[in-house]
C-alpha cells in the first residue's frame, strides 16, 4: 500500500511459526498487507481472473491460506491498500472500470469493507464524472474510526472522508495543476488534519516531488513541490510522521544521485512556512530502484520496501533506515525467480517484529526476519548518495482544497468469489519464540524484560546497547532454557544506563552458534516515563511517573478489536496512581494508551488475568 500505517502492537502465543518465509499466488499482484487483531495476515491486490478483481487472502503467520477470494464483475477491479477497519474487519480502497460498478466517468475509486470471515459488509464507488484510473491509492483509519483515501480524480490529487458505514462525508482536490496522490499519513501538529504525499506534474510534463497538507477540517494548509525542475520523473509513494510537523517522504527520482534510477528520501519539518531539512538522501545500485512503501518501527527508524534491478528483472529490496541521519542500517534483497519482475508494494511490522511485503513476483507475500533476513535472501549492494539539506526548485504555491462538485457515492454489493492458487515457497523457523521484549525505566536503571513461548537448543541471550541504534555493545547475558514448548519469562538490570535516549537489543544464540536478532527497543530515562503495572492485572492498575510534576493525561483502554473499554481523565504526579478498574472488562489481552497535550505518551500492552 501507499502508506500502510502499523496498527498494533498486539501480542499473540501460537504454536512455532517460520520467521521468514515466501508464498505467493500464481496470478496477480498483492499491493498490502496488515496483521489483524486474532494475528492472522491479511493481503490485499488483484487477481488476473475475469479481467482484473480485487484479491484478498487471509493466511496465519506460517503463510497458510485461511481463505482467498476475488470481489469484482466483468471489468477491471484493482485494490492498492488494506486496514484494520477497528471492528475485526477489513477495509479495502482500490478502483473500478466495471460496468455494473461505477456510477459515472471511466473509472472510480472503490472501497469494500469485509469481515473477518471474508463475508462483504459493503462497498462503496465514489468518484466524478472524469476517470479515477490510479496506479496506486491509500487509505487510512482515523482515530475516530473514519476513514481517509488518497487517489487520483482527471490528473488532480483526490482525498476523500468515509464514514465508518461506507457513506462519503468529503472529497477534495488537493492541486492547481496537474497532480496525483499516492500516500497520506495522519497528522499530529500545527491544525491537525492529513499531509498527502505524491507527484506533482504542472509544466513540466514529467513530475516533481509534492506534499500537499489540510487542516482537521479539510481546508487546505499548506503545499510544497521540489525536484530538479526539469519533470525528469520523481515520485513519492510512501509519507510518515515522526513528530509534529515533521515528516519523512519516500519515493523514487531519475534526477538525483549516481545510479540510473534511485530510491529517494528525505526528512524535513514544516509547519506552514516552508520546510526545514534534515536529510535529504538516494540510495540505488548500477541499475536502478525505487521505494513504494515505508513504515516506522518501534525504534524510531524507517522500513522500506521496493525494488532494485538485479539482472534480467526486478528483486524484492527491504532495507532499515535510520531516522536521524537517513544512514541504511541494514539491507536485504530477494532476488527474482529468474522468469519474472519481483517487487515490494506494501510492508508491515508484525507483533513479533517480522516484515511482511506485499508485492509482485505472482501474488507475492513475503515474511522477512526481524533482523531483515528471510530464506533465499542475498544481501542488499544500494550505495548512498547525500543529496545536502536544500531542495532544489522549492514551490509553495500549487496546493489548495477545492470540494469535487457532481461526485458520487453509491452503494454497490460485487461478485465474492474463491479464487487463488497457492504456490509455497521457502521457510525457515525461529528456534526461539519471542511474545513480547521490552525495556523500562526503572530505579535508576533500566529494565530489559522479554517472554517466549517455546524454544528449540536455544544456549543463551544477549543483551546489547547502543546510543544510535547503529553501533550496539553487549552488557549481559542472560542463560535460555534449551528446548522448551513451555513460556518463559527473563530480565535484565542495566544498572549503569546511559544519559538521554539508548537503544537495546536482544541477541538469542544455540548451542550450535548459529544465532539471530530481536526488534530493537528505545528508552530514554530521565523525561517523563510513565510506568503501568502489575502486568498480567485483575481489577486495577497503578502508573507511576518519575517528575514530580503535576501531568493531566487520558487513560484509554482498548480490546484486541481495537473498542474502547474504559476511558478515564486524571493527574499523575510523583506518587503512584491507581486506576480501578470495572469487572466488565473480561480476561484477555488489552492495549494501555496515555495521552497528554493532544499526544501518545505511552503504549503498553497488558493482561487480564
Amino acid at each position: 500500500g501507499g502508506n500502510s500505517a502499523w496498527v498494533g502492537p498486539f501480542t499473540f502465543t501460537t504454536s512455532s511459526f517460520p520467521s521468514n518465509y515466501t508464498s505467493e499466488l500464481v496470478d496477480g499482484w498483492a499491493r498490502g498487507v496488515i496483521q489483524d487483531p486474532s494475528g492472522n495476515y491479511v493481503w490485499a491486490g488483484y487477481a488476473t481472473n475475469n479481467g482484473s478483481d480485487f484479491q484478498v487472502v487471509k493466511t496465519d503467520q506460517g503463510g497458510n491460506i485461511i481463505w482467498t477470494e476475488t470481489i469484482g464483475e466483468s471489468g477491471t477491479e484493482m485494490a492498492f491498500d488494506i486496514v484494520n477497519s477497528g471492528d475485526g474487519g477489513y477495509v479495502i480502497a482500490g478502483h473500478t472500470n466495471s460496468a455494473t460498478l461505477i456510477a459515472s466517468g471511466s473509472y472510480d475509486i472503490m472501497v469494500t469493507k469485509l469481515d473477518a470471515n471474508g463475508n462483504h459488509v459493503w462497498t462503496r464507488v465514489l468518484g466524478t464524472s472524469g476517470s479515477e484510473y490510479s496506479s496506486q491509492c491509500s487509505i487510512i483509519r482515523n482515530p475516530d474510526n473514519t476513514f481517509s483515501v488518497a487517489a487520483i480524480t482527471v490528473s488532480d490529487m483526490l482525498f476523500a472522508q468515509i464514514a465508518a458505514n461506507g457513506t462519503l462525508l468529503a472529497m477534495k482536490t488537493l492541486n492547481t495543476q496537474s497532480s496525483w496522490a499516492y500516500a497520506l499519513t495522519k497528522a499530529s501538529g500545527t491544525n491537525g488534519g492529513w499531509a498527502v504525499a505524491g507527484r506533482y506534474s504542472g509544466p513540466f510534463g514529467g513530475s516533481e516531488f509534492m506534499v500537499t497538507k489540510l487542516k482537521s477540517d479539510g481546508i487546505y494548509d499548506w503545499s510544497m513541490v521540489w525536484g530538479d525542475g526539469t519533470g525528469t520523473g520523481e515520485i513519492l509513494y510512501a509519507i510518515v510522521e515522526n513528530a509534529a510537523d515533521d515528516y519523512t517522504v519516500f519515493g523514487y527520482t531519475y534526477a538525483e544521485g549516481t545510479t540510473p534510477q534511485n530510491m529517494y528520501a528525505t526528512r524535513f519539518t514544516n509547519s506552514g512556512s516552508g520546510p526545514t531539512v534534515s536529510w535529504i538522501k538516494a540510495y540505488g545500485t548500477a541499475n536502478g530502484c525505487a521505494i513504494y512503501d515505508a513504515v516506522k518501527a518501534s525504534d524510531g527508524n524507517y522500513i522500506v520496501t521496493g525494488y532494485c534491478f538485479g539482472g534480467s528483472y526486478t528483486d524484492t529490496y527491504l532495507m532499515k533506515i535510520n531516522a536521524a541521519t537517513g544512514a541504511i542500517i541494514w539491507q536485504t534483497e530477494k532476488p527474482d525467480d529468474g522468469s519474472s519482475n519481483r517487487q515490494g508494494d506494501g510492508v508491515y511490522i508484525d507483533a513479533a517484529g517480522s516484515y511482511l511485503v506485499a508485492g509482485l513476483g505472482g501474488f507475492d507475500m513475503l515474511k522477512f526476519a526481524p533482523d531483515g533476513t528471510i530464506c533465499g535472501g542475498i544481501a542488499g549492494t544500494a550505495i548512498t548518495d547525500d543529496l545536502g539539506t536544500t531542495y532544489p526548485y522549492v514551490d509553495l504555491t500549487e496546493g489548495n482544497s477545492n470540494n469535487t462538485f457532481g461526485g458520487s457515492n453509491i452503494a454497490r454489493t460485487p461478485t465474492i468469489a474463491s479464487f487463488g492458487t497457492p504456490l509455497p515457497g521457502c521457510n525457515a523457523v525461529l528456534p526461539v519464540k519471542l511474545t513480547s521484549f521490552n525495556a523500562i525505566c526503572e530505579n535508576q536503571g533500566v529494565r530489559c524484560d522479554w517472554q517466549t513461548s517455546a524454544e528449540i537448543n536455544n544456549h543463551y541471550f544477549t543483551v546489547e546497547r547502543s546510543t544510535d541504534a547503529l553501533n550496539f555493545e553487549t552488557i549481559g547475558t542472560v542463560y535460555g532454557n534449551g528446548t522448551s514448548h513451555s513460556a518463559h519469562t527473563y530480565s535484565f538490570i542495566d544498572d549503569q544506563p546511559l544519559s538521554g535516549k539508548a537503544y537495546y537489543r536482544l541477541k538469542q544464540t544455540d548451542y550450535d552458534g548459529k544465532s539471530e536478532y530481536f526488534q530493537v527497543k528505545s528508552v530514554e530515562c530521565g523525561g517523563q516515563e510513565i510506568t503501568i503495572y502489575p502486568n498480567p492485572f485483575e481489577d486495577f492498575i497503578q502508573l507511576n511517573v518519575n517528575t514530580p510534576e503535576n501531568s493531566p493525561v487520558e487513560v484509554i483502554i482498548e480490546n484486541n478489536l481495537g473498542q474502547v473499554v474504559f476511558e478515564k481523565q486524571l493527574v499523575l504526579d510523583a506518587a503512584a496512581s491507581r486506576i480501578d478498574l470495572p469487572s466488565t472488562i473480561r480476561k484477555g489481552m488489552y492495549q494501555v494508551y496515555i495521552i497528554g497535550n493532544s499526544k501518545i505518551l505511552q503504549v503498553e500492552k497488558l493482561i487480564k488475568l
